[in-house]
């Protein structure tokens, strides 16, 4: 399937006590696509077919088709997982609907999106001029930016069919159509599906030595970074585990520290043979909602 991504302007307004971001689609409206040939509506109570065709010089007969029916939004995600993450400097964030319609198929599709507690982005427009508009698959563009990290919910869409009514010939080509006219509000268990926008997270690692004797205490430290606009600022308060492997063996944690005001943590301890460590964060899904990540892996050799 093709998906035309349209970028999206936004504008901050306040409406009474609740904070929210407005975004409007640029573009005008898409052409209809071709028809897909190998594409036959599905006849049911909302999918009208006359019982005759009519004859036509060019397509041999045309069948007219009524379309009463609304599009299904299966699924709606950040990117095409639950969780996506804000790197320094992301203006942009891609919202991935999938989208069911079977007579005429999908149509316009608006996505309010809602921050956890009160921030409401609303409609955010996926316009499926797709040439598989039955079983559509489509992202695009919200202007969201590392300020904009959180959980969120896809709280409800607006949904339209892509025509009210059409004509297709015997050869299965597109003939004409009416667009599909209003909107209906609709919901369903991806709106209650947990999505979250996550900060970017930096680990360095450094150890008081290299090589230490048996008996020999080495310090091993690490300072914690998240992206901030369009760079990377210390993060503080925040949970980091300190690992080590002995070998090809099971990662083992052997402590979790809390980062300072400027990002740091560390621990010491006696290792008693050659081995790797590392510094761990994970996924917050809360607060700070920062991304987990990795310090580069490093060896402290015991003598």
């Amino acid at each position: 399937m093709l998906a035309r991504t349209r970028r999206l302007a936004a504008s901050s307004i306040a409406v009474s006590a609740v904070s929210m971001v407005a975004f409007a689609s640029t573009a005008s409206a898409a052409t209809p696509p071709p028809w897909d040939g190998s594409t036959t509506p599905t006849s049911s109570a909302t999918c009208v077919m006359p019982a005759s065709p009519t004859s036509d010089p060019t397509h041999l007969f045309v069948s007219a088709y009524t379309d009463s029916g609304l599009p299904t939004i299966t699924d709606v995600q950040f990117g095409h997982a639950s969780t996506y993450v804000l790197a320094p400097g992301t203006t942009n964030v891609p919202l991935h609907v999938l989208a069911t319609e079977t007579c005429s198929g999908v149509g316009d599709v608006r996505i309010a999106l809602t921050k956890s507690p009160s921030t409401f982005l609303p409609f955010v427009s996926m316009a499926f001029d797709t040439t598989d508009a039955f079983h559509a698959s489509v992202t695009q563009v919200a202007p969201l930016t590392t300020t904009y990290a959180g959980l969120y919910h896809a709280s409800f869409g607006l949904v339209t069919r892509r025509y009210d009514s059409f004509q297709i010939g015997i050869d299965g080509a597109y003939v004409t159509s009416t667009p599909g006219t209003g909107g209906t509000y609709v919901s369903g268990p991806w709106s209650t599906k947990k999505l979250y926008l996550l900060l970017k997270t930096t680990l360095t690692a450094a150890a008081s030595r290299a090589t230490v004797k048996k008996g020999g205490k080495v310090t091993f430290s690490t300072v914690l970074k998240k992206a901030s606009g369009s760079t990377y600022t210390n993060a503080s308060g925040e949970a980091v585990l300190f690992q080590t492997r002995i070998g090809k063996g099971k990662w083992v944690t052997r402590a979790t520290r809390t980062t300072t005001a400027a990002g740091a943590a560390s621990y010491a301890f006696v290792p008693t043979t050659t081995m790797t460590w590392r510094w761990v964060h994970a996924n917050r899904l809360t607060g700070t909602f920062t991304a987990a990540g990795l310090s580069v892996v490093k060896t402290i050799k015991v003598t």
